[in-house]
C-alpha cells in the first residue's frame, strides 16, 4: 500500500523547519549538505498524495489539498518516510499533470529503485548499507567498503572494486566567482572525482552526488558539485553561469585524468596490460 523509505538518522528541529518549506534553499550555505534544494523530496509526489515522515518522536502527514501538515506523536527509532501509492487520480495529480501509480507496475518500480541504489552507492560517503524490499523480500543488498582512494560495492553476492581519482579548479572556480559575484555558493566545491571500475565496460554518467541522466562517454563516472536542471535528471550545459561552472569542472575531470595515468594503468591487471590500452582506447573512441 506504500513504498516506505528508512534510514538510521534522525531529524533535527532545523530538518523539520525545512520541511515547512521545500525549497526555501537555506541549505545552500550549510556545509556538509548536497542535493537540489527541495527538489528531492517534492519528487515523492510523482507516487503519492499524502507523504508521512516519522522521525525524532513525530509523525507528520502532509496534506497539500488542505494546505497543512497533520502531527502526531509517537516513540520510535531512526527515520521513516511513508509514501503510500496514489492509484486514483485526484486534483492534486491533475495539477501536477502527473498520472496514478498503476498497481501492475509496482514490481517494476521495484526493479528500478534496485538499479537507482546500485549507482547511487558511489559517491555518498556516509552511505554503507543500501537495500531493497518487495513486501519484506529482499531484491537487492548494496554494501559498500571505503578503504581511502579504494572502494568496494558489493551488489548481492557480485563485487565490484573502483579506484577514486581526485582533482580540483580552484583557479578557474574562484574566476567564475568573480565574474558572477554572489551567485555561486561559498559551500560550493572546486572539486571532482573520477570513479574508475577494475573492469571498465560500462558507459559513465555525471553525477552531482547523486547520479543524473547525463552520459559521460567514458567508462567511468565523473562526480563534481555539479549544477543540475530543475527536475535532477541532466547536468546543465547551456549558456548560464551554472553551465559555466559545470563545464570547468567537465575540463578539470579530463586534466585529472591525463595527470593520472600511471596510477590508473595500476587499476588493471598488470598480467594483461591489453587492459589498460583498451581503457584508453575507449575514451578516445
Amino acid at each position: 500500500d506504500a513504498l516506505w523509505v528508512e534510514n538510521d538518522g534522525v531529524f533535527r528541529e532545523l530538518d523539520f523547519d525545512r520541511m515547512k518549506r521545500i525549497s526555501w534553499g537555506n541549505k545552500r550555505e550549510e556545509e556538509g549538505t548536497t542535493g537540489a534544494f527541495g527538489i528531492g523530496f517534492i519528487s515523492v509526489y510523482q507516487i503519492t498524495d499524502k507523504p508521512e515522515i516519522f522521525s525524532s518522536g513525530r509523525h507528520w502527514v502532509f496534506q497539500p489539498d488542505e494546505r497543512k501538515i497533520s502531527e502526531s506523536f509517537e516513540e520510535g527509532k531512526n527515520t521513516r518516510f511513508r509514501l503510500p501509492w496514489a492509484f486514483e487520480p485526484t486534483d492534486i495529480r491533475r495539477e501536477l499533470g502527473v498520472p496514478p501509480v498503476n498497481k501492475n507496475n509496482l514490481d517494476e518500480i521495484t526493479d528500478e529503485i534496485a538499479k537507482a541504489v546500485e549507482h547511487a552507492a558511489l559517491f555518498l560517503k556516509q552511505i554503507r548499507l543500501l537495500e531493497v524490499k518487495r513486501s519484506g523480500e529482499l531484491i537487492c543488498r548494496i554494501q559498500v567498503e571505503r578503504d581511502g582512494d579504494n572502494l568496494v560495492v558489493q551488489k548481492n553476492n557480485n563485487l565490484v572494486y573502483w579506484k577514486l581519482i581526485n582533482g580540483s579548479f580552484n583557479p578557474e572556480a574562484q574566476k567564475i566567482r568573480t565574474k558572477y559575484a554572489g551567485m555561486i555558493e561559498a559551500k560550493r566545491q572546486a572539486s571532482v572525482c573520477l570513479a574508475i571500475p577494475q573492469i571498465p565496460s560500462q558507459n559513465g554518467l555525471l553525477y552531482a552526488f547523486l547520479p543524473s541522466e547525463t552520459d559521460s562517454h567514458l567508462p567511468f563516472h565523473v562526480n563534481a558539485d555539479f549544477y543540475p536542471s530543475p527536475n535532477r535528471k541532466n547536468i546543465l550545459l547551456d549558456s548560464s553561469y551554472k553551465a559555466e561552472w559545470n563545464r570547468a569542472a567537465i575540463l578539470c575531470a579530463a586534466v585529472t585524468l591525463a595527470q593520472h595515468l600511471e596510477e590508473i594503468k595500476k587499476i588493471f591487471s598488470p598480467e594483461n596490460p591489453a587492459e589498460f590500452w583498451d581503457f584508453i582506447n575507449t575514451i578516445y573512441a
